[in-house]
């Protein structure tokens, strides 16, 4: 939870600014979702970008995919992991406040394993760079607030490969 608050502490700090002088071309977005990734829990994305121009932009965003634990009978195994994103992302306008999006990039998806009971002081951590692809839709409810949904393949942690539905909010 801590770490959720670092972040959106800095988003905030970096595009208030540009939301104080009615710039438009920024925007943040929050969004939910689970992934299919054994055992693991939801994991929510805090995520800005910018518009480079009326269809593109460049969005970076921090997922904090929460803990994962299994009982082996002799201990607990706990994963916990995370992941930086920077993806490009095209939208294409369907209706008045409609629009669907793809998007593509990278991600550093960081990954740590502990142990307890019979693995008690058993740890290892690992980061890799995999490339990151998604589509979405956008409905926009005014011009400023708007809802999302999309699918997103997240590349692979420990062998696994990663993906995730989510739905989320957006602020312009």
């Amino acid at each position: 939870m801590k770490r959720i608050l670092a972040v959106a502490a800095l988003l905030a700090t970096v595009v208030a600014p540009a939301f104080a002088q009615g710039v438009k071309s920024y925007y943040g977005a929050v969004d939910i979702g689970s992934l299919t990734y054994p055992g693991s829990p939801s994991a929510v994305t805090l995520s800005g970008g910018y518009r480079v121009a009326p269809n593109w932009a460049a969005e970076a965003g921090y997922a904090l995919i929460g803990n994962s634990t299994t009982n082996t009978g002799f201990g607990n195994i706990t994963v916990s992991q995370s992941l930086l994103s920077l993806v490009a992302v095209y939208t294409h306008p369907r209706e008045k406040n409609f629009s669907v999006f793809g998007k593509a990039g990278l991600g550093i998806n960081s990954y740590s394993v502990s142990g307890t009971g019979a693995f008690a002081g058993a740890s290892s951590s690992s980061t890799s760079t995999n490339p990151i692809f998604g589509v979405g839709g956008q409905y926009d409810i005014n011009r400023q607030v708007g809802v999302r949904a999309q699918y997103e393949m997240l590349g692979s942690a420990n062998s696994s490969s990663l993906s995730r539905v989510s739905i989320g909010a957006t602020y312009n």
